[in-house]
């Protein structure tokens, strides 16, 4: 995947979580094929 035009990966076996009021700006918006992947990957990890 691309995160502000650099190449960029998701750790699926690094899951963590983060309270919403941590967020403070968005990086950059998943590809549809990427949030597939990155879904499909967190499934995997989380035997579902």
């Amino acid at each position: 995947m691309t995160i502000n035009r650099r190449p960029s990966k998701a750790q699926a076996n690094l899951l963590t979580t983060v309270s919403k009021l941590r967020v403070t700006s968005k990086l950059d918006t998943l590809s549809r094929t990427d949030l597939v992947a990155v879904e499909s990957a967190i499934q995997i990890q989380l035997g579902l």
